[in-house]
């Protein structure tokens, strides 16, 4: 299959995000999948994670608006990653998108957005989600 996948957590970021969008990429890689990976091109200069990408992936770093400014990045991202996941689409014809929710940033709508246009399915996990409160 060809995996189209935005995320906005992707290494060289830290945490949990990157590590699990990383995992994500090399577990769908393992089967012989074909995967583009659209993240924002933000500053980070906190501590790095650089773990080995499988070779079947390739990541491309979209250009974003105040791209130093992490939590304004977050939400101007979504234009740019749009109409590069729309560009690349039509000439890769990507069998479906993949992106992970997270209440912080807008790369989810982007994901939804580019499927719509390209007519594919999208599959977003979901993260972060509360169900019930505990006091």
């Amino acid at each position: 299959m060809n995996i189209l996948m935005f995320f906005f957590h992707f290494p060289p970021m830290s945490g949990g995000g990157s590590i699990v969008s990383h995992g994500i990429v090399n577990a769908l890689s393992e089967f012989d999948n074909k995967i583009t990976v659209l993240v924002p091109d933000v500053n980070w200069n906190e501590s790095k994670y650089t773990p080995k990408l499988n070779n079947k992936a390739t990541v491309l770093r979209v250009q974003t608006p105040s791209r130093s400014n992490l939590k304004i990045a977050a939400r101007r991202c979504k234009n740019n990653l749009i109409k590069k996941g729309i560009n690349i689409g039509r000439k890769e014809k990507y069998d479906f998108v993949l992106t992970i929710f997270h209440p912080f940033h807008r790369v989810p709508h982007a994901a939804v957005e580019c499927a719509k246009k390209l007519n594919i399915p999208v599959i977003i996990k979901v993260d972060d989600a509360i169900f019930d409160k505990t006091t």
